[in-house]
């Protein structure tokens, strides 16, 4: 691996494996009292060669979520150590190149994404656990749909058929950790 982390995001495209931010241990922040730090790291893992090649960088350095959108490795909203952010990016794959799209109206971290179709969707966030913001490609705007989701942040969500699945996740610092699936239909 480019670089040892957590909280990472992978992204299959293909026959390789992306690897997007995270948090990284530096010794040199722990000298100065920091003993993880977010990392603009991008890496991706060719399934074929087992070999890892780092790649151009977020623009920024983010613990963040990404997933397979359009074609390409888009990650969405995180947290600096410092920050939350509101950004929406994208790498494309056949340019090496990070493209920045409209940014969410609100600030995420903690939260998951699914994608159905044209859409991305992110649920949850670590203050605000009830939130949802959807992005749609098609007229490249954002909204805040009306989806009954219960609060919770570092859930898990996976989309099959046209509905979008959220497991698990938890509502404070020390838990209770969840044990339920949220399922939501998002057919056209």
């Amino acid at each position: 691996m480019v670089l040892p982390r957590r909280t990472n995001s992978g992204v299959r495209i293909g026959d390789k494996i992306y690897l997007v931010g995270g948090t990284a241990y530096y010794p040199t922040y722990h000298e100065r009292g920091f003993r993880q730090h977010a990392t603009a790291v991008l890496s991706v893992f060719d399934l074929h060669t087992k070999q890892w090649a780092p790649l151009q960088n977020l623009p920024a350095s983010l613990d963040t979520r990404a997933v397979k959108f359009k074609g390409m490795v888009c990650a969405m909203g995180g947290y600096d150590g410092y920050h939350t952010w509101k950004t929406f990016q994208c790498y494309n794959t056949r340019t090496g190149q990070w493209g920045l799209m409209p940014d969410a109206p609100l600030p995420a971290s903690a939260h998951s994404l699914a994608v159905h179709e044209d859409k991305l969707y992110a649920f949850g966030d670590y203050t605000q656990m009830s939130q949802v913001e959807m992005y749609n490609a098609a007229n490249h705007q954002w909204s805040q749909p009306s989806i009954p989701f219960q609060p919770a942040r570092h859930a898990a969500a996976v989309t099959f058929g046209n509905d979008i699945y959220v497991i698990g996740g938890n509502t404070g610092s020390n838990g209770p950790y969840l044990d339920k699936i949220q399922v939501f239909s998002v057919a056209n």
